[in-house]
């Protein structure tokens, strides 16, 4: 029997994939277009104490599977220690973040399914570059609705 594909397999060795500039370390492991829009795919490296504000996905499912450190995730109203090992599903329609808890930096693979959601860190990386940093500018709440995403509340 022959295998059909409606896009061709993606194989990511260790060290490749698209680095997005920025303070934290993220890779573009896997984008929506490589995977006919199934999945996408990062990796992230961030500091001891990163956090990001509790937020939604109302169209993404997300899994974080933690690769380093050790992570704190609040999902819905659950906080949920999580060294590396550990997996973490987030339905879309919940609300989530994540903190870096550990001494050492916190590395963890992130998957959205469908694809898509990874390329608002591109979106990011580039009001970043132009000196827009701070999460409650108008133009970041642009971005996070174009991928239909919404902050909804301070970090953990």
């Amino acid at each position: 029997m022959t295998e059909t594909h409606i896009h061709p397999p993606v194989v990511v060795r260790p060290g490749d994939g698209t680095p997005i500039p920025g303070p934290e370390g993220i890779t573009l492991k896997l984008t929506r277009e490589q995977s006919g829009g199934a999945i996408g795919v990062l990796e992230a490296v961030s500091e001891p104490g990163f956090d990001a504000p509790r937020h939604v996905h109302r169209v993404h499912d997300e899994l974080f599977y933690v690769l380093g450190g050790e992570f704190l995730f609040l999902v819905g109203d659950e906080l949920v220690s999580a060294p590396a090992g550990t997996l973490v599903f987030v339905p879309r329609g919940t609300v989530h973040a994540p903190k870096v808890v550990s001494d050492e930096p916190g590395k963890v693979l992130v998957a959205y399914t469908p694809g898509g959601q990874e390329g608002a860190f591109v979106e990011f990386a580039a009001l970043a570059a132009e000196g827009q940093v701070d999460i409650a500018d108008a133009r970041f709440a642009e971005v996070l609705e174009r991928y239909e995403s919404e902050v909804v509340g301070p970090p953990i």
